[in-house]
């Protein structure tokens, strides 16, 4: 049922994608910034849905983890914005 309902809403999803696209465009963000956060989106969106389902069949330390690998690949995919970031306030310094 969860990739039937995924299905159905992906046109809409397809179009959010798109106004973010527009909207970092008007804002002159560099796009490889959206598509990072466009990821870690994903990814969050992704382990929330992969642990409910484990939840559901009863296999709540299998969702932990999953959870748990979750936040990691974020925390990596984040990284190089943190670096820039602090790249940034070691040159104001």
């Amino acid at each position: 049922v969860g990739v039937i309902v995924f299905l159905k809403i992906a046109g809409a999803l397809f179009e959010l994608v798109r106004i973010f696209d527009y909207l970092a465009d008007k804002a002159q963000v560099n796009s490889m910034h959206l598509e990072l956060i466009l990821k870690i989106i994903g990814v969050a969106y992704l382990a929330g849905f992969g642990a409910q389902i484990c939840r559901d069949a009863g296999e709540g330390a299998l969702a932990l983890k999953l959870e748990l690998a979750g936040k990691i690949t974020i925390l990596l995919l984040a990284a190089p914005v943190m670096g820039a970031i602090m790249e940034m306030v070691f040159r104001i310094l």
